[in-house]
């Protein structure tokens, strides 16, 4: 009976754990908002978490730098045995009647102690590293805000992408639904007598061309998926639902930019010109090696010596001194002249840099406007395509019903319709992706 028992517990124990096992194991719903999505993906992404680690290693850099400018304090303790004592030679009779000449003196251990405090007075390369020091950590924010801004280009894209092929592929179930209700219409009019096979083979061929289509649409909605999965850190098996679509995203986004760009908070040039400043800060420090240094120091020191090792019987002596010392570089070869110019040089690199990629920028303002504006042109035509295509559609289907229409034109017109459709989702898209690209011109992280 009491292993009865214990087996009722085992067993209970693994069906507990498998139902837990197949409760994690099961797919999971996330809904996800556009601004959902970017919030996530600023809280859980690998290269976010990393830029924002090398932003408090760069504060701890400048830390350890102005530690430098804190006083040092050292101990040293030391033995010595003397195998031979140490001789000294004094003139004869220096001490009285027969004395001089070679005496050893001294004991055969030998202790002693010293502290040393030093403190720097006036060091100019000490300096110069802290300052360097805080723009590295500005360069380092800059880089983690232009990787916020990067994110964010990349999740909306990502939602974009998504909603793209979500739309293309109801455009496309909807035109397989149309095209198969007319393949149903047909075949009973074949059997009846009233249309032709002919008629039906086009038909039954135009729903076919459909199938490889639509698989081609469902795969690209299933990686369009995957890729926001990667940005937001999600696991495979959780199932995502975006809860915003073209409309509520165009609507938001009523004013549309105007005139000339401004790149002031552009992250690319933000960076550029933190670098030249490094660079600038690196050429003081080079100069500033070659300055006078001055320390002040502090030394105490106790020391005794005995034949034998009662410690506690010895006299010690003490001494202590203080002082400053100067370092003045005089001459070095001429390793200090050619880092200059290496430096200079490398300043001038960067500069060029910069203008090029400012005119860079400016060109890539000028595609972006283009396209924003050919985007909002592009959806006002499609917008009165599909009106017109929808017209022509009802008109050939009624014509085609009554016998004055043929096969021909209803096909027509039913992929005239389903393109004008899946024009005007490409040209919402083109819209968004393009108004993305310009916050991220502006440098805009949110």
């Amino acid at each position: 009976m009491k292993n009865l028992n214990i087996y009722k517990l085992i067993l209970l124990g693994v069906l507990c754990t498998t139902t837990s096992i197949s409760a994690w194991a099961q797919p999971q719903k996330v809904e996800l908002s556009l601004s959902k999505a970017i919030e996530i993906a600023l809280d859980s992404n690998p290269t976010i978490k990393i830029v924002e680690l090398e932003i408090t290693r760069s504060e701890y850099v400048i830390k350890e730098g102005k530690s430098a400018l804190y006083p040092t304090v050292d101990a040293n303790l030391g033995y010595s045995r003397n195998i031979a004592l140490p001789v000294m030679f004094l003139p004869e009779g220096a001490l009285g009647p027969g004395s001089g000449g070679a005496m050893r003196m001294g004991f055969e251990n030998g202790f002693q102690a010293v502290g040393t405090v030093a403190l720097p007075v006036y060091m100019p390369s000490i300096y110069r590293n802290i300052s360097m020091s805080k723009e590295q950590l500005a360069l380092s924010i800059e880089s983690a805000r232009a990787s916020r801004v990067n994110m964010v280009n990349e999740v909306k894209n990502a939602y974009y992408n998504i909603v793209l092929a979500k739309n293309s592929l109801d455009v496309l179930l909807e035109n397989k639904s149309l095209v198969e209700k007319t393949v149903t219409d047909i075949e009973n009019k074949y059997k009846a007598g009233l249309a032709a096979e002919y008629d039906l083979l086009t038909a039954q061929v135009q729903l076919q061309n459909l199938m490889p289509v639509i698989e081609r649409a469902e795969s690209g909605h299933r990686i369009a998926n995957y890729m926001l999965k990667v940005l937001l850190s999600l696991p495979e098996n959780v199932e995502v639902a975006l809860t915003d679509d073209f409309n509520s995203i165009k609507n938001e986004r009523t004013v549309v930019p105007t005139g000339k760009l401004d790149l002031s908070n552009n992250t690319d040039l933000r960076i550029v010109g933190h670098q030249i400043k490094l660079q600038e800060h690196q050429y003081r420090l080079s100069r500033a090696n070659r300055m006078p240094s001055v320390f002040a120091n502090v030394n105490f020191m106790t020391q005794s010596q005995s034949h034998d090792f009662k410690i506690s019987h010895y006299n010690w002596a003490g001494s202590s001194l203080a002082g400053l010392s100067v370092k003045i570089p005089i001459f070095a070869g001429l390793k200090n002249k050619y880092k200059d110019i290496q430096i200079k040089n490398s300043i001038k690199q960067t500069e060029i840099s910069r203008t090029y990629l400012e005119a860079n920028l400016n060109t890539q303002a000028s595609s972006i406007m283009s396209s924003i504006a050919s985007a909002e042109a592009q959806i006002l035509s499609n917008n009165i395509a599909i009106k017109q295509a929808t017209k022509a559609y009802e008109i050939t289907q009624t014509r085609f019903r009554v016998g004055s229409g043929t096969i021909l034109e209803l096909n027509s017109s039913q992929v005239s319709l389903m393109q004008a459709e899946l024009n005007l989702n490409q040209s919402i898209y083109d819209l968004l992706t393009a108004l993305s690209n310009y916050d991220k011109l502006l440098g805009k992280d949110k």
